[in-house]
């Protein structure tokens, strides 16, 4: 398996950037003119213009980038996010659920319902996305992008636990990241700043034991 790392398609997600360069990895930076401008993005989300058409910075950098990754390439597309969270992987074919097994993160979640609408990289290139920590924690974003790098070499597979997204919550209300709601469901992205960033409060999903690919 070829992986291609991915870092910067928000410019405010330093992080995974500075981990992989102090790993003396190569990485694909997304979006360095939003990273130059220590913004998330200049004109609109980037992880939201694959395969979009428009003038706009980030839809013309999404054309650019999948430009640049090769079909026979895996996507590991790092990010760090503002919310209280356990970290986790985001897949969108459960083909790569077993990729996803193999980052050492426990927490998987399959966007059955789609968000992005379709709009993300990963939803163009074969690959997974993962959310490795608060956007200030350096140390601990650091220490988990080395553990992916290393187990990645290896190939061993680990134990995860899978939450499978069917619908986000529009109510605004106190939700905490993995743990289950008063419905039974399970928040998944909730932060203060998820309405403005995302148009939701949090996804809802819930806990499965049998997703097969």
């Amino acid at each position: 398996m070829i992986i291609r790392y991915v870092t910067g398609l928000h410019g405010n997600e330093i992080a995974p950037i500075l981990a992989l360069a102090s790993l003396g990895k190569n990485q694909l930076v997304a979006n360095p003119l939003a990273v130059t401008k220590k913004v998330r993005y200049v004109e609109r989300d980037m992880n939201v213009a694959f395969g979009l058409e428009g003038n706009e910075y980030e839809v013309q950098r999404a054309k650019e980038v999948l430009q640049q990754i090769d079909s026979r390439e895996t996507v590991v597309d790092l990010h760090t996010f503002a919310g209280k969270s356990e970290p986790f992987v985001i897949v969108v074919d459960k083909k790569m659920l077993k990729l996803a097994a193999k980052l050492g993160i426990r927490k998987v979640v399959y966007m059955k319902f789609n968000p992005k609408q379709g709009h993300a990289l990963i939803n163009h290139r074969k690959g997974v996305s993962v959310e490795l920590g608060q956007h200030s924690d350096y140390r601990g974003v650091f220490q988990r992008v080395k553990m992916i790098v290393e187990r990645l070499k290896k190939g061993i597979e680990n134990e995860i636990e899978v939450y499978e997204v069917i619908g986000k919550y529009d109510k605004g209300e106190k939700y905490r990241n993995f743990v289950k709601n008063a419905d039974g469901y399970y928040p998944v992205l909730a932060s203060k700043k998820a309405l403005e960033i995302h148009g939701w409060y949090a996804l809802k999903a819930r806990k499965v034991t049998n997703l097969n690919p």
